[in-house]
């Protein structure tokens, strides 16, 4: 139940820093860095991150995303999975 709770917050400020992020790109503004964002992905925010990338078209052509994002949520959810079909 808490992981749960945890993986829907982390996703929504995933979203969130990508959406503030595209706006302030778009104003020219300071941006968060690359490594940043993908923090958020390592500690479980890789679908809100995603789901920005596809609705808001930020950072969709950045390597580190198109290609690092898809892998890291395979890994981080599949070894969710697993650990969750291993407890039960």
């Amino acid at each position: 139940m808490i992981l749960t709770i945890y993986l829907f917050i982390i996703n929504i400020v995933g979203f969130v820093v990508m959406a503030i992020d595209r706006y302030r790109m778009e104003k020219g503004s300071w941006c968060a860095p690359d490594w940043a964002i993908f923090v958020l992905g390592i500690i479980g925010g890789c679908i809100g991150i995603a789901a920005a990338m596809e609705m808001l078209h930020h950072k969709a052509t950045h390597p580190l995303f198109c290609v690092g994002l898809p892998i890291l949520l395979a890994v981080e959810y599949g070894a969710l999975l697993l650990g969750f079909l291993l407890l039960t």
